[in-house]
């Protein structure tokens, strides 16, 4: 009878247990998914950052040229500047 009762305590026990571990799975999932979410925002912001740097250092370089504007080096820089809306 004794075995019956720690059995059954023991059932008890577990139920808050199974509960409390599946909030920690969901804080967990739910931390990993913000993380990736701030990492890719992150990326993103410093990518835009490096392209922005990369049109203000190109701009006045492409402007600096008089002629020439028919090579495929000036040809690529004024087709990357005019996407970017520099």
């Amino acid at each position: 009878m004794r075995d019956v009762a720690y059995g059954s305590l023991l059932r008890d026990q577990r139920q808050p247990l199974h509960g409390r571990i599946a909030e920690v799975l969901v804080e967990h999932f739910t931390m990993t998914v913000e993380m990736e979410r701030y990492t890719e925002w992150h990326a993103s912001g410093a990518i835009r950052a490096k392209v922005q740097q990369a049109c203000e250092l190109l701009a006045p370089i492409y402007g600096w040229f008089t002629e020439g504007f028919d090579t495929r080096d000036l040809k690529d820089a004024k087709a990357l500047l005019t996407e970017l809306g520099t």
